[in-house]
């Protein structure tokens, strides 16, 4: 019994001393096939251009690894962003000044790929890799990015190691045209430009394409380039756009104008109506030079159809002018009856208003016949006030170019007949 005993003993001695064996040799396996793995010695960008990209846009980074064998994956490679130069948008003209609380960069890169590069005979090119990359945020900003790819990998310790490139690139991110414009129109306008100094005529409605300033901690300010915009085109329903003919040549000033064709039936009937107004839907859409779509935006339009209007002669006495100094004549009553002012216009980012009178002035909000101005008894006079409101497009402005273009106009005429 004893030797039986010794003897089980000793197999389970070899057993394990076998089992140790074969668990030492395979570690020692493993060992060496790390050993014989490539060690990432170094990163070369093969792109160092500045790369203008779209927030929320894929964009590609290139780059050779060295060794040629090493293995790269999305999930050991990023970029690391070594400065940035931030700019957040400014937007003073809304009444809506953003916060400068902070010009960190907000800014992620992830990482969608990393795929074997290849020639244009889809051969893979050794040690060449091409990472998809996506930069990711929330916030609206503008920013230049110095950037460089990172890898990682394990070293025979298991340590976790990083290696950078040693050159990189700038990335300079793009707002999208949805955050870095304001595009809108007048609420509404007078079909006829009157009481300026010009012949009267149809009024084109006029649609404003607004950039935001973006700045950084500096001071220094960005903005949408115009020079982006190549066409436009605006879609009506129910076949409206016969009705008009698109002006484009400002486009790149930042302003585009809807001409009514008065010969079209639609606004014969129109002006020969009671009809207060006459409104539209449509959609601008805006493209670039490969003809591809920047933004479209529906908007609205409304056309008033009266903008002139001339009252029944008013009496006046010459002896009561002569004692009261002055007489006030009622123009405020008739403006009403054009039913078109300042607040039906709505707010724009700029306005210039201005006018002009023909035998009264101007006085504390209204408008009188001053004893100077009088007739002699049995004479007529005609008086008149005509108002309008301007508004400029920014890109003239940033192009220090002053230039109004009329949204209202509106005038009204009283004949005059003196007493004694």
């Amino acid at each position: 019994m004893k030797g039986k005993f010794l003897i089980i003993s000793w197999l389970g001695f070899l057993t394990g001393m076998c089992l140790s064996f074969f668990s030492c040799t395979k570690d020692l396996k493993d060992d060496i096939r790390d050993l014989q793995k490539p060690v990432l010695a170094g990163i070369v960008m093969l792109d160092t251009d500045t790369m203008e990209i779209l927030k929320g846009e894929e964009f590609k980074i290139r780059f050779r690894v060295n060794p040629s064998g090493f293995q790269v994956s999305k999930e050991n490679f990023t970029l690391d962003v070594l400065k940035s130069d931030v700019y957040i948008p400014q937007k003073e003209d809304e009444g809506k000044v953003e916060t400068r609380a902070s010009y960190i960069n907000p800014l992620y890169y992830e990482c969608l790929s990393v795929e074997p590069d290849k020639n244009e005979s889809a051969e893979i090119l050794d040690g060449q890799w091409v990472a998809c990359m996506k930069a990711v945020t929330d916030v609206n900003l503008m920013s230049f990015d110095h950037v460089a790819p990172v890898i990682s990998y394990r070293d025979v310790n298991g340590q976790l190691q990083l290696i950078t490139a040693t050159l990189g690139c700038v990335l300079n991110v793009l707002p999208t045209a949805e955050e870095s414009l304001h595009i809108y129109c007048p609420k509404a306008q007078t079909l006829d430009l009157v009481g300026v100094n010009a012949e009267p005529s149809t009024l084109p409605y006029i649609i404003l394409i607004d950039h935001y300033y973006y700045e950084n901690k500096a001071g220094k300010k960005w903005s949408y380039d115009y020079n982006q915009f190549v066409d436009a085109k605006v879609a009506f329903g129910n076949g409206e756009e016969s009705l008009f003919t698109l002006d484009k040549s400002r486009l790149k000033r930042g302003g585009v104008f809807l001409e009514p064709d008065i010969s079209e039936n639609k606004w014969i009937v129109f002006k020969e109506s009671n009809e207060k107004y006459i409104d539209f839907d449509f959609t601008l859409q805006l493209f670039d030079k490969n003809e591809e779509l920047i933004i479209e935006k529906p908007l609205s339009m409304c056309y008033y159809r009266r903008s002139e209007y001339e009252a029944e002669p008013m009496e006046i006495s010459v002896e009561a002018i002569n004692k009261d100094g002055e007489v006030e004549i009622p123009f405020k009553k008739y403006f009403e009856i054009l039913e078109i002012d300042e607040s039906k216009v709505g707010t724009l980012s700029r306005i210039r208003r201005g006018g002009d009178q023909k035998q009264v002035k101007e006085k504390e909000g209204k408008w009188v016949l001053p004893k100077f101005l009088a007739g002699e008894p049995g004479t007529e006079k005609n008086s008149s006030v005509s108002q309008y409101i301007c508004t400029m497009l920014l890109g003239d402005l940033d192009a220090h170019e002053l230039k109004d273009y009329y949204v209202m106009s509106t005038k009204v005429s009283i004949p005059l007949l003196f007493t004694e």
